[in-house]
């Protein structure tokens, strides 16, 4: 069946004497929410999953999809679930499906989601031609590809002490002062 249709049916009786026609039925299928999210998701701490809300879903029910089975995460009222990524690179497939009151729930949407956490990157810029004065303003320049193959460049600025720290996503980088 197609999501979100109306199918109808009728049944009549025929017989020697004639014909008798029924009433028409009808029901429309359960609508699936649609996922939002981007494929490739950075992140500190936590990852937020997003779909499209359905008026006449009452709930969602969120699952993680291993192996083929589906383990229920949560059930939410509203198009959005916030989870805690538990290593640094991952690839999670979800699964969220809307629950109909009196009917049961849909048959889903999937979405597969690689996420990547970000690391700490703290740093102390020094002149080593001039009896290791910290140098202020200098450029650092990060060029490279994250774990999850998206090319990545960021550039920093050294403060007053010469330092600079932040965060990128995991990766491989080239390093240029």
């Amino acid at each position: 069946m197609i999501p979100n249709k109306k199918y109808y049916w009728q049944v009549n009786v025929k017989n020697n004497e004639g014909t008798a026609e029924g009433e028409i039925w009808s029901f429309a299928s359960l609508e699936n929410p649609t996922m939002t999210n981007e494929s490739n998701i950075y992140s500190v701490n936590k990852v937020e999953i997003t779909w499209n809300e359905i008026a006449e879903a009452s709930s969602y029910n969120v699952y993680s999809k291993e192996n083929e089975t589906e383990i229920l995460l949560d059930n939410v009222s509203e198009g959005r679930y916030e989870f805690s990524p538990n290593q640094d690179t991952y690839t999670y497939t979800f699964v969220v499906k809307a629950v109909y009151d009196g009917i049961g729930e849909s048959k889903g949407s999937t979405s597969i989601i690689n996420i990547s956490k970000f690391v700490d990157v703290k740093c102390n810029v020094a002149n080593n031609l001039n009896n290791n004065q910290v140098v202020e303003n200098a450029t650092i320049k990060f060029i490279g590809t994250t774990t999850l193959g998206d090319a990545f460049e960021q550039t920093f600025t050294t403060d007053s002490n010469g330092t600079f720290s932040d965060n990128i996503p995991c990766g491989v980088y080239d390093i240029k002062v």
